[in-house]
């Protein structure tokens, strides 16, 4: 089984620190929405099931994105999951 890395932020030297303290200090809450055209002309040619397929495939892209692996671990630090 493969050991799930959480490389901790050094939030001092962060470049994205004010943003963070501004969503955290102020509650604001955060989501993260998108509309895009996919074609799935291979997905249906490979007579692939759709939404397996789709679910595989942008977690894939969306996993290439530290952005979206931040997150606060449970001893409160602030890190990125590693790929």
């Amino acid at each position: 089984m493969k050991r799930i890395v959480f490389e901790v932020i050094d939030i001092n030297g962060w470049k994205r620190r004010e943003h963070f303290e501004h969503y955290l200090t102020l509650s604001v809450p955060c989501t993260y929405s998108m509309t895009v055209k996919v074609d799935i002309t291979q997905i249906k040619k490979k007579r692939m099931k759709l939404y397996p397929a789709m679910l595989y495939y942008l977690a894939t892209i969306v996993n290439r994105h530290p952005e979206f692996r931040t997150a606060i671990n449970q001893a409160g630090e602030l890190g990125i999951y590693a790929r």
